[in-house]
């Protein structure tokens, strides 16, 4: 009876009988289209031999095979995949031999399941098999599952599981498991009850989001879960919001284990994760987002505890977090070979994040590492080498909370970009850049701007103490920046191209001194000194020429009705030809030059 009605279009079965017997059921109703019920309970499901994709895609209202046992077909494989029935009534199933009941389920419009005599004893591979579904209701009381290797994405998208719905599955054996990936992503059940009467799972080498998405889930108990060497933990857990308590596995092997990217990432109602201590990171590559966003559990025990010596990635890793007490990260957390830093304390909360046992040896991205509002002061590591350290964009950031530009004291021939890094903290008041390498940096775009409320006391005079000496960006270098008594006339700017927004709205008072700069390459000099309405003087040098600029509207407008040239002329807003020493009335300009 292979594909016996496959994509016929019926109106009805007058007399089920001939079914009776039938061996053969492979896609025997496939995309059939039919809106009415079918009633198989005639067949007699013990000689059927082969049921794969027999119903797969119909559209029959109903389908029941309520005295059918399948006790003999090998494969069940996309049985009722995609089909439309809201009901399949499968009561004496036993499916005892089928070894491949992947997609077995998938996408049907099902809402109950019952297979209270399956035991699917002999299966191998589940996967995906009730992924999609619209099932609210499972019965599977019987089945163990003992010998099946491959459970990835078995449950993955059930999202009609309502949110006081219970998915009972303690009869289901993992012992032979090995692919448990996406197991239950993006399953909508607030509780779920796995086999807790003998340790599982030691064969289990992925566990990649397992649970992730799994957000109704209030509680989750993993106690005799084990994994195998190596396992991937990546997005394991990510993105369950409602998870308030964790019991991690007794036994969980994770020493081998190399990715934890986004283990944890966005358990944001997370208070308690039971054998904690039992997580080690040994040998971990990818730490990536593990802890992000964990916002009700202090991180100050973890860090405390921490052991790692392949970790190449951090990035995010303590992203939005919290700390109660200083901490110190300890030596036993190497991170000699880590390459990525980017973001790794941003908007992490707390007083002290000592990294004074950190080492820079191959890493490449910090930038962002202590961006926006968190931490209030850091202890970085005595002077290092950082040989391959490429960016610092953004390091602080927006940390309002951090108030002293402290500067890593590295050797860093390869670091390129320091824009924004101590961008919008808003108030500083301490300032370190000393032993600051920034020999080769090309960009430092917005590294001090946006620090409104103010940039050192106002008596304080700040000494912007760096190497400008292959800068070719410098726009918005101290835009809104509220210090008096900024120094960078020793900048080495002959090979920068773009100082637009420099000084905008800077609060210099009275004066600012650029006599060292030369300005031959500049192209861009927009709102240069715009509302810089503090200004009174600015002193330049011979090399300080206009000669290639392109782009200059606003140089001097905005509010600048202090800013007087040396002969006492007034400047216009927009006129770049005032940019140059003042002559008097016979050649005016904007600028003074001292003796």
């Amino acid at each position: 009876m292979e594909s016996a009605f496959e994509s016929e279009f019926i109106t009805k079965i007058e007399n089920p009988l001939f079914v009776k017997n039938v061996t053969n059921l492979k896609r025997a109703f496939k995309d059939v289209d039919a809106n009415h019920d079918i009633d198989l309970s005639t067949l007699n499901g013990d000689v059927v031999t082969n049921a794969e994709s027999a119903f797969e895609n119909s559209k029959f209202s109903t389908i029941n095979l309520s005295t059918a046992s399948f006790k003999n077909i090998p494969s069940a494989k996309n049985m009722f995949k995609d089909t439309s029935a809201s009901k399949i009534s499968l009561d004496n199933a036993t499916f005892n031999s089928v070894m491949d009941a992947s997609s077995m389920f998938k996408n049907s419009s099902a809402s109950k399941i019952s297979l209270d005599q399956a035991t699917f004893s002999n299966t191998v591979d589940a996967s995906s098999m009730f992924e999609g579904s619209k099932i609210y209701q499972l019965s599977l009381p019987s089945a163990t599952f003992n010998k099946t290797e491959n459970f990835s994405k078995m449950f993955m998208d059930t999202k009609n599981y309502s949110n006081s719905s219970t998915l009972d599955l303690s009869k289901i054996n993992l012992k032979q498991a090995k692919d448990t990936s996406f197991m239950f992503k993006n399953l909508k059940a607030k509780n779920l009850t796995l086999d807790h009467s003998e340790p599982m799972g030691e064969n289990i080498t992925n566990a990649e989001s397992m649970f992730e998405f799994c957000d109704y889930l209030v509680s989750l108990d993993l106690t005799n879960l084990s994994f195998a060497q190596n396992t991937s933990f990546k997005n394991f857990l990510k993105n369950d919001e409602s998870l308030e308590s964790l019991t991690l596995p007794n036994n969980l092997n994770s020493t081998t284990a190399t990715d934890f990217n986004s283990m944890f990432e966005n358990c944001t109602s997370l208070t308690t994760i039971n054998h904690i201590d039992k997580l080690r990171l040994d040998n971990a590559v990818n730490l990536s987002r593990m802890y992000f966003n964990v916002r009700n559990i202090y991180m100050d025990d973890i860090i405390s505890k921490l052991i790692a010596n392949k970790v190449t990635d951090i990035s995010y890793m303590f992203a939005s977090t919290y700390t109660k007490n200083p901490v110190v990260f300890p030596a036993t957390f190497n991170t000699s070979i880590a390459q990525n830093m980017k973001g790794m304390f941003e908007s992490h909360s707390g007083p002290l994040i000592d990294l004074s046992n950190f080492r820079f040896d191959n890493v490449e991205d910090m930038s962002d590492i202590f961006a926006e509002p968190g931490v209030s002061d850091i202890k970085w590591p005595s002077h290092q080498n950082a040989p391959k350290l490429i960016t610092l964009s953004g390091a602080f950031k927006g940390n309002t909370n951090f108030q002293k530009v402290k500067a890593p004291k590295i050797t860093a021939p390869s670091l390129k970009d320091t824009s924004y890094m101590f961008s919008s903290m808003n108030r500083v008041t301490e300032f370190d850049i000393d032993d600051f390498d920034t020999s080769n940096v090309e960009n430092m775009q917005h590294m001090f701007s946006n620090n409104r409320e103010y940039f050192m006391p106002r008596e304080a005079t700040v000494n912007f103490n760096l190497n400008t000496s292959h800068v070719k960006d410098l726009s918005y270098f101290l835009y809104h920046a509220r210090t008096w008594h900024p120094v960078v006339n020793t900048f080495d700017t002959r090979n920068v191209t773009n100082m637009a927004s420099t000084f905008e709205e800077v609060w210099a008072k009275p004066e600012l001194d650029l006599t060292g700069w030369d300005t031959s390459k500049v192209t861009n000099m927009t709102r240069m000194f715009y509302d810089s309405s503090y200004i009174e003087r600015i002193y330049v040098s011979d090399t300080f020429v206009t000669t290639n600029v392109t782009a200059s509207n606003g140089i001097f407008g905005g509010s600048f009705d202090n800013l007087r040239g040396q002969q006492g002329t007034s400047v216009p807003g927009h006129d770049i030809s005032y940019a140059h020493v003042d002559g008097g009335p016979s050649n005016p300009g904007a600028f003074w030059k001292k003796p």
